[in-house]
């Protein structure tokens, strides 16, 4: 597999791995870190389609933090995606026919798919 490297969106010619990207945060000259690559997927999406979140996500990050193990993307992904979400699916879709108004692409994408995402306790905590 190839290593991808990460580089500031601010043009620092460094070239970091996922990890040291991870740990330092932001770039030396105040931009964000971007992979140089976009890794193409090694799983048809019929495959991804039939994965659950924890699998699926395992095999789009392994693409992108290379200089992970297995054992330590596995445990990660198990730690985040655990109990603590109010449903199995983590984030289930649901259909509409209602979209924003004013929305342009309305006549194409009338029904769709979206993406409910739940608010966790620090968020709540926090916007009080």
């Amino acid at each position: 597999m190839k290593e991808v490297t990460y580089s500031s969106t601010r043009g620092d010619s460094a070239k970091l791995t996922a990890s040291m990207a991870i740990l330092k945060g932001l770039a030396a000259d105040g931009g964000l870190f971007v992979p140089d690559s976009i890794p193409a997927l090694d799983k048809s999406l019929k495959e991804l389609s039939e994965m659950d979140y924890q699998h699926l996500a395992y095999e789009v990050m392994k693409l992108f933090l290379t200089d992970y193990t297995e054992d330590e993307l596995r445990k990660c992904i198990a730690a985040a995606y655990d109990s603590k979400f109010d449903t199995e699916e983590i984030a289930p879709l649901s259909e509409s026919n209602i979209l924003p108004d004013p929305c342009p692409f309305s006549a194409a994408l009338s029904p769709y798919s979206m993406v409910r995402i739940s608010v966790n306790p620090v968020t709540s905590k926090i916007s009080m």
